[in-house]
C-alpha cells in the first residue's frame, strides 16, 4: 500500500514543525495473513478492531524522506506504508487446462470463470493475457479469439480486453501441427489486472486527525505469477 503527497505539502510540513503527525485507519483487515510495516515511517500499529487497525507516522522521518524526492520534477512523491499478504484461497479467475499430444499435432484447451466472490468489487478482469508454450516444430496453427504464434518463441499468446461473468465459462483453444512430435504439456501463465478492487477488502481513512484529506484511493490487483498446468 502507498500513499501520495502533493508537492506543496511539503512546505507545509517544514514551515509548521508542529503539524499533527499523520494517522491512518485500516479497515477490512481480517483476511490479512501477513502485515510488514514500513519502520522508516511508521512509528506504531495499533489494532482498534478484530478488522481495523491504525498506524501512526514518525513526521521526522517522513518529512525527510519526502525533501530527497522533492530533488525529482514531480507533482506527487510516493510513499510505501506497508506490504501484506492475503489468506484469501479463492481467485478472481479459476482456470483448467487440458492438453492433447499426438505425434503429429497438439491441441491445447484452457477454460476460464470469473470468480466475483473473490473480489471486494465485482469489477471485471481487463487486459487478459493467455500465454502457451508449444515445442515440436509448429508448422500450421489454427486459435480461436484474439490470438497470434510468435514463431521466434514458439509460444501462442491469446489476448482478451476482458473477462465478466456473462462470458465465463468459456474457452480459449489452439491446434497445432508438427514437424518433430509429440510435444509434453506445458505450464501456461495468465496476466491479467483489475483495476477498482482487492482482494483482501482493505480499505483506508483518516484517523481522526485535522490537518489532512484523502482525495483519491486507487485499487488495482495485477496478476503475478499466475499459472494453470494442463491435465
Amino acid at each position: 500500500m502507498k500513499i501520495s503527497f502533493p508537492t506543496q505539502s511539503l512546505k507545509l510540513f517544514h514551515d509548521n514543525p508542529n503539524y499533527p503527525a499523520l494517522k491512518l485507519r485500516l479497515t477490512g483487515s481480517k483476511n490479512l495473513e501477513q502485515v510488514a510495516l514500513n519502520n522508516l515511517f511508521v512509528t506504531s500499529s495499533s489494532q482498534l478492531t478484530d478488522a481495523d487497525y491504525r498506524i501512526d507516522f514518525k513526521m521526522s522521518d517522513l518529512v525527510t524522506h519526502l525533501s530527497q524526492q522533492s530533488e525529482q520534477s514531480s507533482m506527487y512523491h510516493n510513499v510505501d506504508v506497508l506490504k501484506y499478504q492475503t489468506d484469501r484461497k479463492s481467485t478472481p479467475l479459476k482456470l483448467r487446462g487440458e492438453w492433447k499430444c499426438e505425434p503429429q499435432s497438439t491441441d491445447v484447451s484452457i477454460e476460464y470463470t470469473y470468480n466475483a466472490d473473490a473480489l471486494s468489487s465485482a469489477i471485471p478482469l481487463a487486459n487478459v493475457n493467455f500465454i502457451a508454450p508449444v515445442d515440436g516444430g509448429v508448422t500450421n496453427h489454427q486459435m480461436n479469439q484474439e490470438a497470434t504464434w510468435n514463431k521466434e518463441l514458439d509460444r501462442a499468446l491469446w489476448k482478451l480486453t476482458r473477462i465478466e461473468n456473462s462470458n465465463s465459462g468459456s474457452k480459449i483453444e489452439g491446434h497445432f501441427d508438427l514437424s518433430s512430435g509429440p510435444t509434453k504439456s506445458k505450464r501456461v501463465a495468465v496476466k491479467f489486472s483489475c483495476p477498482g478492487s482487492t482482494l483482501s477488502g482493505l480499505d483506508i481513512s483518516l484517523a481522526d486527525v485535522k490537518g489532512y484529506k484523502i482525495s483519491f484511493v486507487k485499487k488495482q490487483i495485477t496478476a503475478g505469477k499466475y499459472f494453470v498446468d494442463g491435465e
